[in-house]
């Protein structure tokens, strides 16, 4: 009985363990992939100063209804 016991609490804690590492590393990939496209939008919706402005002004005026 000890050794069933021990095996569904080992299996438990390390599927817990292999999830939380497997979506870690999904965060970390994510992070890195959206950063570069996130960059490159707001380049391109800022690169000059009237771009800027109507694009400031879109996010300001836009409503807050989430």
């Amino acid at each position: 009985m000890e050794l069933g016991l021990f095996n569904i609490v080992f299996s438990i804690f390390g599927g817990l363990a292999l999830f939380l590492y497997a979506i870690k590393q999904l965060s970390n990939s994510l992070k890195k992939s959206a950063s570069s496209i996130l960059y490159r939008m707001i380049n391109k919706l800022t690169d000059n100063p009237i771009k800027g402005m109507i694009a400031a002004y879109q996010k300001v005026s836009t409503p807050k209804t989430i």
